[in-house]
């Protein structure tokens, strides 16, 4: 589960934490369903910006990627010399993920477009029967 996991966001966190609250303490299906589209809307109005940071250590230098550059990697490149070591703060952008600290982009959400370098969670196809806000 993302809710114990140090590399997820704290949007990602209180979600599952509350979801499981909700189930375990019998929560109406029809209130779990109000409160996930009071989510969705609040995300997609911008309110939950601050809890989309991704947080993840560096365990070598971030120059030492040449095969693949994981998102943390991408992020770090994009700091000074001096600040690309320790925990990498970054945010899935609609240009691909930028470091906490110097964003450009806004954060890659469901009313934004989607580069290939989303998140594939943002790029899930609608299906029939899906939560919708």
């Amino acid at each position: 589960m993302e809710a114990v996991r140090h590399d997820w966001t704290e949007l990602a966190h209180k979600l599952q934490r509350d979801l499981l609250d909700w189930v375990f303490h019998d929560t109406d299906p029809g209130e779990i369903t109000t409160r996930i589209h009071d989510l969705l809307a609040r995300l997609r109005a911008g309110e939950l910006d601050g809890s989309l940071v991704y947080r993840r250590g560096a365990p070598q230098p971030v120059e030492a990627y040449t095969k693949s550059q994981p998102p943390h990697a991408k992020a770090a490149l994009l700091l000074p010399k001096e600040e690309r070591s320790g925990v990498i703060r970054y945010v899935w952008t609609t240009e691909g993920p930028q470091p906490e600290s110097r964003r450009r982009s806004p954060p890659t959400t469901t009313t934004t477009s989607r580069s290939s370098s989303s998140p594939s969670w943002t790029r899930l196809p609608r299906t029939r029967g899906s939560i919708r806000a």
